[in-house]
């Protein structure tokens, strides 16, 4: 009896198939990565903001008059190193209360309107 090595006809179809499926899975998040690319950028941007704040607020109480004054939520962008936002980036000028210390959910608007929320802080070094 002569044994063949190989593989048959149906292995090869069905192999074929679990490609596909991978491949149609995976292809996808490598041609189009810009939806996750732009989740990852508005959040670092948020985050980054909202750290910023913190840092503003206990630069004031450490050391009265040198806190930057932020008013509203659109005001954060005063603590960016170059005093704005990056191009297709918004936020809306929510109110930060009238107390220094006082804090409010502020909304981040990026391209492929994409969205990310941060708390600001009321900072008035003219107190």
């Amino acid at each position: 009896m002569h044994r063949q090595s190989g593989l048959s006809l149906v292995e090869i179809v069905l192999l074929i198939l679990v490609v596909g499926v991978i491949a149609s899975m995976a292809i996808p998040r490598f041609v189009s990565p810009d939806a996750s690319s732009q989740r990852l950028a508005i959040d670092a941007l948020a985050g980054h903001l909202a750290s910023a704040s913190v840092m503003n607020y206990a630069r004031e109480q450490a050391h009265p008059g040198e806190g930057v004054p932020v008013f509203n939520c659109a005001q954060t962008v005063r603590l960016l190193n170059r005093g704005e936002l990056p191009e297709g980036y918004s936020i809306f000028k929510t109110p930060l209360g009238t107390v220094e210390g006082d804090s409010a959910q502020c909304t981040l608007t990026g391209p492929m309107d994409t969205r990310a929320v941060f708390r600001a802080i009321h900072v008035d070094p003219a107190i």
